[in-house]
C-alpha cells in the first residue's frame, strides 16, 4: 500500500513517537510510507484573540523548521496541506484534530481517509476538536476510554481499538534499583495532574524522608515548586530515560484523564511499581493491588498513602512488579502493527 501520514508541526511528543513507530514498522513490511508535516495552515485556534493565534501559528511554523533541521529523515515536509503537495495514495491518515480537517478536504485520489485518534483532543479548541471527530473519516482509536468519550459527548462510535505496542527492555542500565527513588513525567497540560502527583510525593516524603523525586519531560521545570528538591531532565535521550526507569522503584501517574499513557507502561516494563489514577491504560489494563496501586484523580492524600504502603512492603512490591511485567508483556508492536495494517486494508 501507498500510505500517507499527516502530522502536526508541534515537535516531539508521545503521540508523534507512536506515529513514527507505525511509519517505520509499516515500511519494514514493504509498504510505501510517507510522512507529511505541513508547516502552515493548520491553525490550532488555542487562544480567543486573533493576534495570539497568529503568533502561535508563527511559533508552530518555526518549530516545524527546527524539526526539519533535527530530523530530516522523518518524512516529506511541505509548506501547506494542499492537494498539489501531497501524493496520491491508497491510504491517508490524520493524526491530530487539525490534520483531520486537512485530510477531510483532500480529494479521494489521496487515498481512503483515516483518523488515528490517540486522545480526546479538546484542550486547544473544544468546538473544532469535537468537530474533527464528526468528520467522515474512518477512525482508529487506542483505548476504550476514547470510545467512551466519543459516545458520551457526540453519540458516535465505538470504533476499532489498537493498543499501542511496547518494547520490553533487553537489559538493565542501572546496577540496582534504589528503593526510595520515585519517578514522574512532567507535562504542561492540566489534565496530566502534575500538581497532584507532586503534592502526593511531598506528603509521602514527610513520612519517609529518604524518598527522592526525579522528573522528566519535554518542557522545562518552571511549572514545578521551587521549594521541593527535584532532579530534573528535560527531553532526555531514550537511553537516559531507560536508566531512570531502571534505577527507580516507584512511578507516579497522576493523570486526571488520559488517552492511554505510555510512560507508566514503560515504567512497568522496567520493573517500577506504578502508583496512579484510574485513567487511560489503567482503566483497561490496570488492577488495583494486582499490577499497580490506584487512587481517584485529584486525590494526593490517597496517592501518598499508596506510595508509603508500597515502599514499606517488600512482599506487595514483588506481587505488583511480577503482575505488571506479565501485563506489559502482552503489549508488543508486532501485534499492534498487524491489527493497524489490517484495518487500513
Amino acid at each position: 500500500m501507498r500510505i500517507n501520514f499527516i502530522v502536526p508541526p508541534l515537535g516531539q511528543s508521545g503521540g508523534t513517537m507512536v506515529v513514527q513507530r507505525y511509519v517505520n514498522e509499516l515500511d519494514k513490511r514493504g509498504h510505501d510510507v510517507r510522512v507529511y508535516l505541513p508547516l502552515t495552515g493548520l491553525g490550532l485556534h488555542r487562544y480567543s484573540g486573533k493576534l495570539m493565534n497568529c503568533a502561535h501559528d508563527i511559533y508552530s511554523f518555526f518549530k516545524g523548521i527546527i524539526e526539519i533541521a533535527k530530523h530530516p529523515e522523518k518524512g516529506k515536509f511541505v509548506f501547506s496541506g494542499s492537494s498539489r503537495s501531497i501524493r496520491d495514495a491508497d491510504v491517508i491518515i490524520a493524526t491530530a484534530w487539525p490534520t483531520a480537517y486537512l485530510v477531510n478536504n483532500l480529494p479521494n485520489s489521496k487515498g481512503k481517509k483515516f483518523y488515528f485518534v490517540q486522545d480526546f483532543e479538546v484542550w486547544d479548541n473544544q468546538r473544532l476538536g469535537l468537530g474533527s471527530y464528526q468528520l467522515p473519516l474512518k477512525k482508529i482509536v487506542i483505548s476504550n476510554w476514547i470510545n467512551q468519550q466519543l459516545i458520551s459527548n457526540l453519540g458516535i462510535g465505538p470504533f476499532p481499538i489498537v493498543y499501542n505496542g511496547l518494547d520490553m527492555p533487553s537489559e538493565s542500565l542501572a546496577p540496582h534499583k534504589d528503593p526510595y527513588a520515585v519517578l514522574m513525567l512532567n507535562h504542561s497540560l492540566e489534565k496530566k495532574g502534575i500538581p497532584y502527583g507532586v503534592d502526593a510525593f511531598r506528603k509521602a516524603q514527610k513520612k519517609i524522608p529518604t524518598l527522592h523525586l526525579t522528573m522528566f519531560g519535554l518542557n522545562d521545570q518552571s511549572n514545578l515548586p521551587q521549594d521541593l528538591h527535584i532532579e530534573y531532565y528535560q527531553n532526555p535521550s531514550q537511553r537516559k530515560l531507560n536508566y531512570l526507569y531502571d534505577i527507580s522503584s516507584v512511578f507516579i501517574f497522576p493523570s486526571i484523564e488520559e488517552g492511554w499513557g505510555m510512560t507508566p507502561l514503560e515504567a512497568m516494563a522496567h520493573g517500577d511499581i506504578v502508583v496512579g489514577t484510574d485513567a487511560g491504560f489503567a482503566n483497561e489494563l490496570g488492577r488495583d493491588k494486582f499490577n499497580m496501586l490506584k487512587s481517584k484523580p485529584k486525590d494526593p492524600i490517597d496517592m501518598a498513602n499508596n506510595i508509603i504502603e508500597v515502599v514499606n512492603n517488600n512482599h506487595l512490591q514483588t506481587i505488583l512488579r511480577n503482575n505488571a511485567l506479565n501485563t506489559v508483556a502482552e503489549l508488543n508492536w508486532d501485534n499492534s502493527v498487524t491489527r493497524f495494517e489490517k484495518l487500513l486494508q
